[in-house]
């Protein structure tokens, strides 16, 4: 009787476990598209960096001309993190610039940042907005980056906001 009844309960779980085995086959397709569009998220984001990349290496060469501080790029660490900055501090490589380079240095490199974005969205043609951005640097380097406006968005309004008095 207990065999009888056994096998009674098996035969009435048929259906749960084909919805079972349904869930799963839905589940394992479902991770396998969110694995495949996070590869084509991360391969697009990887090729815009590129881009902004190379101008942000052009825009740092031309505010430190000839500085210890080279190859200065966004990359894409391993795994689901956000964007980081890579740089070569004297020679050896950085993943991050946190730890070596001054807070002088992390805001330029945040303005270069900032550049190389309003660059890639100049076809927009909007106005480039900056409050007191170089108050945190050097009267040379204040100059510079000037410059870089002038000769990086010569058809952009920009309006510049500063305490600074030259």
């Amino acid at each position: 009787k207990e065999r009888a009844e056994t096998a009674k309960q098996v035969f009435a779980s048929t259906p749960v476990l084909a919805e079972v085995a349904n869930a799963e086959a839905i589940i394992g397709y479902v991770e396998a598209l969110e694995a495949s569009v996070r590869d084509q998220i991360r391969a697009r984001s990887q090729s815009a960096i590129n881009g902004i990349s190379g101008d942000i290496k052009a825009i740092w060469n031309v505010l430190h001309p000839a500085k210890a501080i080279t190859d200065v790029k966004l990359y894409l660490p391993q795994g689901d993190k956000a964007i980081d900055i890579g740089l070569t501090f004297y020679g050896t490589e950085q993943a991050s610039p946190r730890l070596t380079l001054s807070e002088g240095y992390r805001h330029c490199l945040g303005l270069c940042i900032f550049f190389a974005l309003a660059k890639s969205e100049a076809k927009a043609d909007r106005p480039i907005i900056l409050d007191d951005v170089v108050i945190s640097l050097d009267k040379e380097h204040r100059g510079m980056v000037f410059n870089v406006l002038k000769d990086l968005f010569p058809d952009r309004q920009i309006i510049v906001f500063t305490h600074d008095r030259d």
